[in-house]
This record gives structure tokens, sequence and C-alpha cells, in this order.
């Protein structure tokens, strides 16, 4: 049992109009938001409370989900917002509650014919994701600090400066080779600008789709996608990469599954090749992480981006 400010109990009394205790559990939290499970009745929800810090980050999703709720995603439905509570320093925001366990605890146990549907129905749903009407969602899909109107957008607000950053913390630190961080500063920036001039198509992405924020049953059904505070408009082969890297990062006959039933679901050229650079550039955040806050990893990661490198740039037409 957890105990809730006063006023924040009155109102969620109000907004699921009843009288009875609510029952509230705390859960855990990846950042300085704060997460509950509340039971009314039979019937569960999730009150979450959204640090000041991350209101711009929380409103952008919150103009994201009624949108997918009423299109059918498996999304919760948000029932109430409150800001200005007295004791409250943050939002309130209660929601339906999901159902179901995350797929990177529940994949290991699937049985092989239960692992694939689901990892066709990941694709699906990314799919759906990225085939949503682009001039029907750019308008409350922009990520808060990276405003993407055309391709050249894409580039420039995130691609170059993504490279621009992880090259002003690599270079310095010390964890790669100079000839590497020589070549790599030389290179890298030039094939950001280029960028600009390559098509690309933009999509609505949801920023953090791998297993993690994925919930699912017992048998290997999606019931939920989670976390949609990093959704933006960009380059869905870019979100490829991201889901590739972070969930199947050593499966690669699982990715392969994933993929294929991605591209049954969606009209779009698939440049692989494109894939695999921004992996490349997934592989400098992950060494920029590393050297500023695990330096136990630095030295795995840096060898490992430095063969991936060599890979790359021994790769005709790479850049």
């Amino acid at each position: 049992m957890t105990d809730l400010a006063p006023a924040l109990t009155t109102w969620l009394h109000t907004t699921l109009r009843t009288t009875e205790p609510v029952i509230v559990e705390a859960l855990p939290s990846r950042s300085n938001n704060r997460s509950y499970r509340l039971q009314s009745g039979d019937t569960p929800y999730i009150l979450k409370l959204i640090h000041p810090k991350r209101e711009a980050a929380v409103a952008h999703e919150l103009a994201i989900l009624p949108y997918l709720h009423r299109r059918g995603f498996p999304v919760s439905d948000v029932l109430g917002i409150a800001r200005d509570l007295p004791d409250v320093p943050e939002t309130a925001v209660l929601r339906t509650y999901l159902a179901g366990a995350p797929a990177s605890e529940r994949l290991a146990d699937l049985d092989m014919a239960a692992r694939g549907h689901l990892l066709a129905a990941m694709g699906a749903l990314l799919a759906r994701v990225h085939a949503l009407p682009l001039a029907a969602v750019q308008s409350f899909w922009q990520f808060p600090e990276d405003t993407v109107r055309t391709p050249a957008d894409w580039t420039t607000n995130f691609i170059q400066k993504k490279v621009a950053s992880d090259l002003g913390i690599l270079a310095p630190s010390g964890a790669l080779a100079v000839g590497v961080v020589t070549q790599m500063a030389a290179l890298l920036p030039r094939w950001a600008a280029g960028l600009a001039e390559t098509p690309v198509v933009l999509a609505p992405l949801h920023g953090d789709f791998y297993l993690d924020n994925l919930l699912i049953t017992d048998d290997g059904a999606i019931a939920g996608l989670l976390d949609w505070e990093a959704a933006r408009l960009g380059d869905p082969l870019w979100e490829l990469a991201r889901t590739q890297v972070a969930s199947f990062s050593d499966t690669p006959a699982e990715y392969n599954r994933f993929f294929a039933s991605y591209c049954q679901h969606i009209p779009i050229a698939i440049d692989e090749g494109q894939v695999v650079r921004y992996r490349f550039l997934m592989a400098m955040g992950d060494l920029r992480y590393a050297v500023r806050h695990a330096p136990e990893l630095t030295a795995e990661r840096a060898v490992y981006l430095t063969r991936f490198w060599r890979h790359l740039v021994e790769t005709p037409g790479w850049s």
C-alpha cells in the first residue's frame, strides 16, 4: 500500500466516480516520473505522476495516445489529467491498465510457434505505425526538441546533430585509436551532410520500439505498446536499425522473422545498407554512453565500434 496526497486521492475518486477505497501500489520507474498501479473495485488503472522536467515530452505522448487508441492500437486510454493539485508538484495522468508482461521477460519461455507469431505481430505492428498518414499526424507527432517537416530537417536536426555530438565526446575521450578518430572526424560529417541529398520517406516513428516496451500475454499475443515519449517524425529505416540493435543483436534469425513481416505490411523500399549505417551510429551512441556513464563497458564497445567502422569504410559506396 502507498499513501497519496489528499488532493490527489480526492481527484482520483472524482475521476473514477467512486467513493470506495482505491488500492495503490508503487511501480518501478526508470525516470524521475512516478508510476502506480491502482485498483478500484475489480478494475485496475495506471497513475503516472509526471515530473516537471518531463512535462514537454509527456505532453507530446498524451497528444498521440488518444489518436492511436481510437484507431485500435494496443495503447492505454487517457482517462484524466490533473495539474496544480495542492502538495502535488507533478502532473497526474490516469490511464487504463494494460495487462501483460514485457516481451523481454517472456520471449525465451514461448514455444517456437508462439515466438514466431509474436515476431510476425511485432513486424506488422511497427509497419502500422510507420504507415499512419503523415498529413494527419504531423502537427502533434513532432518530437519537442527536433522539429521535422522535410527530409532535410531529419538529417539536419537529428543525424548531423548526433554525429557532431558523439564525435565531440568520443574524440577527446581516448576510447578510440587516434587513427580511427581522425578518419571518423574527416568522413562522418561529410556523410551526414550528404544524407540531406538522399531521398528519405518520412514516417511517424515510435522512437523506442523494442522488447521492453511491448507487453504480451502468456501465449505471446501483444497486449500493449508502451512509452511514446520519444515518438518523432523520421526515417523508418532508423527505427528498424534501432529495433535490431536493441532487441535482436544476438538473434539474427528472430530479427529476420520480424523484418519479413514488417516488409509484408508496408509499401516502402528497404535500403538494407542504410539500416546498417544507422546501426553504426547507434554503436557510436552506445560507446558515448559507456564513456560518460559506464566506463567498465568502454573497452568492449570501443572494439566493436572500431570493427564496425573498418567494415564500413571497406564497403564500396558506403558514403
